[in-house]
């Protein structure tokens, strides 16, 4: 009999992809306004759930059989998006400055703009598989990675400034993110039972000095750290106590967010070549587009080999039918 699917988790994982796909569509700056809330906190969290999911057995296969695992699961979905939006960006800098070895060099290391989340769950996993077998390591390099986060919020835009070579070891997402998708693991992994509520007032507590605190300092670095491990804490303790009997529209959203992460950008950059940005009828265009491209992979999930080996991840599922 196989395991029950856990339809909580697919509801927070669905929230989350509404959320990123919201911070993708409003307009404005990512540090201010309803937007910059979103972004305080929405990738952390995906990222802490993502490394919730990594269990022993899975990495005790090694390098070559999770890559291998991950070949049809994410990295073949990834690399069809990463040729189109490339080739978007591409074009896009042909027109204006012309292609050189440096754009292309730039799309390697800083993947198309949303396009990073991928490989930073293959980079963490990779992290991961060298240590999770020492317990010291583990707490060492959850506090290490504490500290990068934190010191990284701060400090990103003077350590790049200052140090011009960072930019050469890629999207620094591939890093200092990592403590979220370490302590997700870490909570797994000890199988930890988690009151909710005991978080609750430090999440509330962190949000609301971190609004009162002087963007780019430590202690505003801190309270976001801590805020999202606190609410990471909650959350994924919510979910071990609700059971959700029945899906809803945010349950199957979550059940097919990975062509939806890949995909939902494509109907904005598609209404930006007919509407002028920032225009009612773009928003409308964008948001009726993406809201049409939802119902699609809701609705045409299991119906293809092409799609699901292709789109959605899920090759497996025809293959084990042979």
């Amino acid at each position: 009999m196989s395991k029950k699917r856990d339809l909580s988790f697919d509801l927070l994982k669905g929230t989350l992809i509404l959320l990123v796909i919201i911070g993708h569509v409003l307009p404005g700056s990512a540090d201010t306004g309803l937007r910059g809330a979103i972004y305080f906190f929405h990738m952390p969290l995906f990222l802490g759930v993502t490394g919730y999911f990594i269990r022993r057995y899975f990495l005790d296969a090694g390098l070559v059989n999770i890559l291998k695992k991950y070949q049809w699961r994410m990295i073949i979905p990834y690399l069809l998006a990463f040729v189109i939006y490339s080739a978007y960006a591409l074009y896009r800098a042909y027109e204006s400055d012309g292609i050189s070895a440096k754009t292309i060099i730039g799309l390697l290391l800083y993947p198309y703009y949303h396009l990073w989340y991928i490989p930073a769950v293959i980079i963490f996993v990779i992290y991961t598989l060298f240590i999770y077998r020492n317990n010291f390591a583990l707490g060492l390099f959850l506090l290490l990675s504490t500290v990068l986060s934190v010191w990284w919020y701060c400090y990103a835009d003077v350590m790049e400034d200052k140090y011009a070579l960072l930019r050469f070891i890629g999207d620094k997402r591939f890093y200092y993110y990592y403590s979220f998708f370490l302590l997700g693991f870490c909570i797994a992994d000890r199988s930890l039972q988690i009151k909710p509520l005991i978080f609750l007032p430090v999440v509330l507590a962190a949000g609301v000095l971190s609004y009162y605190t002087e963007n780019e300092t430590l202690h505003d670095a801190a309270l976001w750290f801590i805020f999202n491990a606190s609410l990471l804490c909650m959350l994924l303790g919510l979910c071990k106590k609700i059971s959700l009997e029945n899906d809803n529209f945010l349950v199957k959203m979550g059940q097919v967010s990975l062509p939806i992460y890949l995909w939902h950008v494509l109907p904005i950059l598609i209404m930006g070549m007919f509407f002028e940005a920032e225009t009612p009828n773009f928003y409308i265009g964008a948001v009726t587009a993406i809201l049409v491209l939802i119902l699609c992979f809701i609705l045409l999930r299991g119906k293809s080999r092409f799609l699901d080996s292709y789109f959605y991840g899920e090759r497996a599922k025809w293959l084990s039918d042979k």
